[in-house]
């Protein structure tokens, strides 16, 4: 049997780098291979007849001997590899920002005996290692050069890389690795403003960190048995968009919105914070999730709670008062 190449359009999207909104573009082709991915990345397209172009380019000329059965692009924002399949022969283009892709700097990959119908690749030169178990939650900095990682070991590690320098894990180094609860560190977050860090457990604490003068991140409060608020575990955290408030969301149906009180004198572990409000119950339900609105609605924060029973409850919140909104269920 034959390809079917009667093939409809395909739309994929369209990253551009520097834009904080996903474009969408929709690519049509009489060709039945053609992947198209924005300004990043140069597009491979192959069709029936044996040619391969780059249709963005200002040379239409099609370049023959080459079938188009597959291509793929690298999983990487940094350095794009565009590859295509000729028989059973690969070859690879790389292309980076200061080189557009050319013949001499494609790579032949020789040794199967009959074609090749697809192909993929690895992120292995890009895995970093440093926890003992399953990692549970990872956060980015907002200045893109820091990844939060935490685990089942307890720990929650640091990732610092050179954005200059691509992915490969050898620029990639471990500045801290921090701990400071007895179970499992199921969620942790950095403050938009990147001057906090913030992290929930199994063992019902939360704990937060600040920067400090030298760059590091220091416990500056957490909080016990006796001033935790929470029974069960603590399943989510965030911080709400200026960094003023973070909210912390429970298996015993409890959200709780935080702040720190610079007036507050230290005399416990969980030094000058405290609660900002009112906590809110949910009877008979456990919440997953919970997440602060980018901004501010009608001058009301909008928090959005999700709860183990599959329902989204939106409330707008301000210090002491919760405002039940919005309730999206199955």
């Amino acid at each position: 049997m034959g390809l079917d190449l009667a093939r409809p359009k395909v739309r994929i999207p369209a990253v551009s780098a520097g834009h904080s909104h996903n474009m969408w573009k929709e690519v049509s082709s009489s060709s039945p291979h053609l992947l198209q991915s924005g300004s990043f990345f140069t597009p491979i397209v192959a069709d029936p007849e044996n040619n391969v172009r780059n249709p963005e380019s200002g040379d239409t000329s099609w370049k023959p001997g080459v079938s188009g059965i597959s291509t793929g692009f690298s999983k990487t924002n940094l350095i794009e590899n565009n590859s295509y399949l000729s028989g059973s022969q690969i070859e690879l283009y790389v292309e980076t920002e200061s080189e557009k892709i050319t013949v001499e700097s494609k790579a032949q990959l020789v040794g199967h005996e009959d074609w090749i119908r697809g192909m993929d690749f690895t992120l292995d030169e890009s895995i970093l290692t440093g926890h003992e178990g399953w990692i549970y939650s990872v956060n980015w900095c907002s200045n893109s050069l820091q990844l939060l990682s935490a685990s089942i070991d307890k720990s929650m590690i640091i990732w610092e890389f050179d954005k200059n320098s691509g992915l490969d894990t050898s620029n990639w180094k471990q500045t801290q690795k921090l701990m400071s609860h007895t179970l499992t560190v199921v969620q942790l977050q950095f403050s938009p403003d990147s001057n906090h860090l913030l992290s929930v457990s199994r063992d019902r604490r939360w704990s937060l960190f600040t920067r400090n003068e030298q760059d590091q991140f220091e416990l500056v409060a957490t909080t016990t048995k006796s001033t935790g608020i929470h029974a069960r575990i603590i399943w989510a955290c965030c911080w709400s968009h200026d960094s003023k408030y973070f909210a912390t969301g429970s298996r015993d149906g409890k959200v709780v919105v935080w702040t720190v009180n610079e007036e507050k004198e230290k005399t416990t572990a969980l030094g000058q914070c405290e609660a900002a409000s009112t906590v809110l119950e949910l009877p008979n339900e456990s919440v997953t999730a919970v997440a602060f609105a980018p901004d501010l609605v009608s001058g009301a924060y909008l928090v959005a709670v999700g709860v183990e029973s599959g329902e989204i409850r939106l409330y707008k919140w301000v210090p002491e008062q919760w405002k039940e909104v919005l309730v999206l269920s199955k």
